[in-house]
């Protein structure tokens, strides 16, 4: 799963200013995640797609709609659920 220290770096953030908001963030991604999937899972590809994730939400206020579209087809295709 993903880090605090991975997202920052990620985003080319070196200060602690906005950590809390970060780790939110990436809170609320994992949940997105975990709610699409069903189950916990840690490959590189979902690391990848979260933090995709993440980077739309701090660019864009935290607004959890405006997600990648291609992470969230990236969770559809890891589910564990049937998707109908």
């Amino acid at each position: 799963m993903i880090t605090l220290e991975e997202v920052k770096a990620e985003l080319r953030l070196d200060f602690p200013d906005q950590d809390e908001l970060i780790q939110s963030y990436i809170d609320a991604v994992k949940d997105k995640a975990y709610r699409v999937i069903g189950c916990s899972v840690d490959t590189p590809e979902l690391d990848a797609a979260m933090i995709k994730d993440i980077a739309y939400m701090y660019a864009n206020s935290g607004q959890e709609d405006t997600s990648a579209d291609s992470s969230f087809y990236t969770y559809k295709r890891l589910s564990k659920r049937p998707m109908f």
